[in-house]
C-alpha cells in the first residue's frame, strides 16, 4: 500500500469514529444546556476543566513518550523487548494515576477550594478518582494508535462515548442526581472500556514486574515531561479565560462564552483530531524506515491536505455562526456566535502546527513547543486582561486567536532548523481564494428561516468549493477518482 493511501485510509477511519463521536457530542450539547442551570453548566465546564488540567500533570506526558519509542522497540530483533515497552509503559501509568488521584483529592481540600468554592472542591473530591483512569486510559488509547488499530480504536471511541452520555444521564436523572449522578456514571463506562481493553491489548503482551526497566523510564519521561508543560499551557491557552471572564464579568457571560466555545472546538477537532492522530505515527515510522526526505515530503502533502478541509470552515464559519449557535444550543446563546470566528480560525491555525514541529519531537526537542506554548499563555492571559474589561468575550476570543497564531510564529523558525520544507504555498493560496469565493457566494444566501438557512448555506458552500477543487486542482481530482475507483 503506498504511503499516500495508507495516509487517507488511517484518516478515514478516524474521521468515520470522530464523526460519529462528535455527533454525539452535539446531541448532547444543547440537552446538557436545556437541562442544567446556568449555575451548574457552569460548574460542569468548571470541574472538566480542572480535571484536564490535573490528569495533564499526573501522567508527565508518558502517553507521547509511548508513540515515540514505539518504532524503536519494534524495530529490534529481540522480540521480547515489547515486553519492556509494555510493561514499563502499563505499569507506569497505573503508579502515576494512583499518586495523581491523591494529589487531586488534596488539593480540591485545600488551595483549591479557596479559589473555586465548597461546591466545586465538593466535586472535584468526588471525582479525583478520574486522574487514575484517565491515565491509564491516555496510554491504552496509545496504544491502539502505535500498533495502528484504527477500526478498534474507534469503535471502542464511538461505543465508549455512547455508554458514558447513557450512564451519565442514567446516573444524574434517576439514581445519585445532579452533577455527582452526570461525573459518576462517566467514571463507570471509563472503568468499564480499561477493563475491556486491558485484557484485549495484553492476550500476547507480557505485562510483568520483571520486564519493568527504570532507566527506559527515566529516558521516556526525559522525553516526555516537557509534554507536561506543554499540555498544561495548553490547558491554560484553551481554559484560563473562564477564570478571568468570572473574575471581570459574571457567570452569564461565562456561560455565554463557554457554549460558544465548546461548539467551535468540536468543529475544529472534526478536522484535527482524525488528522493529528495518523500524522506523528506515520511520521516518526517514516524516520525510522526512510530517513528524513521521505518526511519532509509527507509533511508538505499532507499540509496541502489539511488546508484544503480546513481553509474553507475558516471561511464558512463567519457566514453560518449565529445560525449555528441558534440551532444547536438555542436563540438565548444567540449573541454569542461573534466569537466562533476567531476560536475555529485559531484552532485550526493552532492545529496546523503539528505540520511544522516534527523536527523537534523526532530530536525529542520537546522543551522547545513546550516553551512556546507557554510564552503563548503568557501572551494570551495579558491580552485577556487588558481585552475582557473593554470588549467583553469577544475580547477572550481575540486574545483566544492571538495566543493560538503566537505558538505557530514562534515554533516554525526553531523547529525548521531540525526539519524543514517549503511548502506549496501556491496550492495555499488557491485554496484560500476558493474559500473566499465560496464565502462570498454564501453570505448572499439570506433566507428568514433559520434551519432552513444554514442547511443551504452549508449546502451551497460544500457544492461551490468542491467545484472549484475538482476543476482547478487535476491532482487532488486525481486522488478522488482513485479512491472511489478503488486503485
Amino acid at each position: 500500500m503506498s504511503l499516500e493511501k495508507k495516509f487517507i485510509k488511517q484518516i478515514s477511519h478516524y474521521l468515520t469514529g470522530h464523526v460519529f463521536s462528535h455527533a454525539l457530542g452535539f446531541i448532547t450539547f444543547p440537552i446538557l444546556t436545556r437541562i442544567l442551570i446556568v449555575k451548574d453548566y457552569g460548574l460542569l465546564s468548571l470541574v472538566t476543566t480542572t480535571m484536564t488540567l490535573g490528569l495533564s500533570f499526573a501522567h508527565l506526558g508518558l502517553h507521547q513518550s509511548l508513540i515515540r519509542y514505539y518504532s524503536d522497540f519494534q524495530n529490534r530483533k529481540d522480540k521480547s523487548s515489547l515486553f519492556t515497552y509494555y510493561s514499563t509503559f502499563f505499569l507506569s501509568s497505573l503508579f502515576l494515576g494512583i499518586c495523581g488521584s491523591l494529589l487531586f483529592l488534596i488539593a480540591a481540600q485545600t488551595f483549591l477550594k479557596r479559589i473555586v468554592g465548597n461546591e466545586a472542591a465538593g466535586i472535584l473530591s468526588f471525582v479525583s478518582i478520574s486522574i487514575l483512569l484517565g491515565c491509564i486510559s491516555a496510554s491504552l488509547n496509545s496504544f491502539l494508535r502505535v500498533e495502528q488499530k484504527t477500526k478498534l480504536f474507534n469503535f471502542l471511541s464511538v461505543t465508549g462515548r455512547i455508554v458514558s452520555y447513557g450512564l451519565s444521564f442514567i446516573f444524574l436523572y434517576f439514581f445519585i442526581g445532579g452533577l455527582y449522578g452526570f461525573f459518576f456514571g462517566s467514571m463507570l463506562a471509563q472503568f468499564i472500556f480499561i477493563v475491556f481493553l486491558t485484557k484485549y491489548l495484553f492476550k500476547n503482551n507480557r505485562i510483568r514486574f520483571q520486564y519493568f526497566s527504570f532507566p527506559f523510564l527515566r529516558q521516556a519521561i526525559m522525553y516526555g515531561l516537557p509534554f507536561t508543560m506543554l499540555e498544561v499551557s495548553h490547558g491554560l491557552l484553551n481554559f484560563g479565560d473562564r477564570y478571568l471572564i468570572q473574575y471581570y464579568l459574571d457567570s452569564e457571560a461565562l456561560g455565554l462564552y463557554s457554549a460558544a466555545y465548546t461548539l467551535s472546538m468540536q468543529i475544529v477537532q472534526i478536522v484535527d483530531y482524525p488528522i493529528l492522530s495518523v500524522v506523528p505515527i506515520i511520521y516518526f515510522e517514516l524516520w525510522a524506515d526512510k530517513g528524513s526526505e521521505a518526511v519532509q515530503d509527507f509533511l508538505k502533502n499532507t499540509l496541502t491536505y489539511f488546508a484544503i478541509i480546513s481553509f474553507p470552515i475558516m471561511f464558512g464559519i463567519i457566514a453560518v455562526s449565529k445560525e449555528l449557535v441558534v440551532l444547536i444550543a438555542s436563540q438565548k446563546f444567540a449573541e454569542s456566535a461573534a466569537i466562533m470566528p476567531f476560536v475555529v480560525i485559531g484552532g485550526l491555525i493552532f492545529a496546523s502546527s503539528t505540520f511544522f514541529s516534527a523536527g523537534l519531537y523526532i530530536h525529542k526537542k520537546t522543551i522547545v513547543p513546550a516553551t512556546a506554548m507557554l510564552i503563548s499563555v503568557l501572551i494570551n492571559f495579558g491580552l485577556n486582561y487588558i481585552l475582557i474589561p473593554k470588549y467583553g468575550i469577544t475580547g477572550a476570543a481575540i486574545a483566544t486567536l492571538v495566543g493560538y497564531v503566537s505558538y505557530v510564529l514562534l515554533i516554525i523558525p526553531i523547529a525548521f532548523r531540525y526539519l524543514s520544507y517549503t511548502p506549496d504555498f501556491k496550492a495555499l493560496g488557491r485554496y484560500a481564494v476558493y474559500s473566499a469565493v465560496m464565502l462570498l457566494i454564501i453570505m448572499q444566501i439570506n433566507l428568514q428561516h433559520g434551519p432552513t438557512n444554514l442547511l443551504i448555506k452549508v449546502s451551497a458552500g460544500i457544492i461551490v468549493y468542491s467545484l472549484m477543487i475538482l476543476l482547478f486542482e487535476a491532482k487532488i481530482k486525481k486522488i478522488v477518482s482513485n479512491i472511489f475507483s478503488g486503485k
